[in-house]
């Protein structure tokens, strides 16, 4: 009996169908491939987080300072804003020295009151710059023992160096300081070279005034020091 061949054709198809992955199939075996691929594969984002992990460990942790209090924001305002104003005084140096300068190569004819109004431009900025510098924390230190000590340790230091050294210092130069403005005032001084400037008071003057804001300064900082190792919680 011969078979259909119709029915034999369908037979056959099946058959094929059977043994060949359909289209369905290569596709889902396709993207199996692909998410396997992507799984073995590390994404962008993976370098990305180990990076910043290593970047992270190996950054510094933010450096420690000591807690401001209501006294010292207010006290370190205002030494900012002199120190900032007193700023001004350096370029008008410069200015003075450079006319000297002029007026005697250029010129042939120095004169003294621009030489004298330099050393008294320079007192000027240097004096009120201390107490900026001091607030800012900006002065010179041994930085090499200093950046291997603890916040506590150089706490202790500066607390016991501010009550006996700076403050003793500080008393000591403001206690002779003022007679010795007085008596330029008292007695009239004035510059013994000729032509030069009078009023020598008033020059003399900006050195109590230097330890003033020295002294300001000074009190911020010890209540700063002093709040973190007494009064902050540990």
């Amino acid at each position: 009996m011969q078979a259909h061949p119709i029915k034999a054709e369908s037979a056959n198809t099946d058959a094929l169908s059977g043994a060949l992955p359909s289209q369905n199939e290569r596709l889902r075996h396709e993207r199996g491939l692909d998410a396997s691929s992507q799984h073995l594969s590390p994404s962008s984002s993976e370098p990305n987080d180990a990076f910043s992990n290593l970047s992270a460990e190996a950054s510094p942790p933010p450096p420690q300072e000591l807690p401001h209090t209501r006294l010292s924001r207010l006290l370190d305002t205002f030494v900012r804003r002199i120190g900032e104003a007193s700023a001004w005084i350096w370029p008008v140096l410069m200015l003075v020295i450079m006319t000297n300068v002029v007026m005697r190569y250029f010129f042939g004819e120095g004169r003294i009151e621009f030489e004298e109004l330099q050393w008294h431009l320079y007192t000027i900025g240097f004096l009120t710059a201390l107490s900026y510098c001091y607030q800012s924390d900006d002065h010179v230190r041994v930085d090499v023992i200093h950046e291997r000590l603890s916040l506590r340790s150089r706490s202790w230091i500066e607390f016991l160096g501010i009550l006996l050294l700076l403050i003793p210092f500080l008393t000591l130069l403001t206690y002779y300081a003022f007679p010795y403005v007085y008596g330029a005032w008292i007695s009239g001084e004035r510059s013994l070279s000729p032509g030069g400037l009078p009023y020598r008071w008033a020059i003399k003057a900006a050195l109590p005034i230097g330890l003033l804001l020295l002294s300001i300064a000074t009190a911020s900082r010890f209540s700063r020091v002093f709040v973190y190792l007494f009064l902050k919680p540990r």
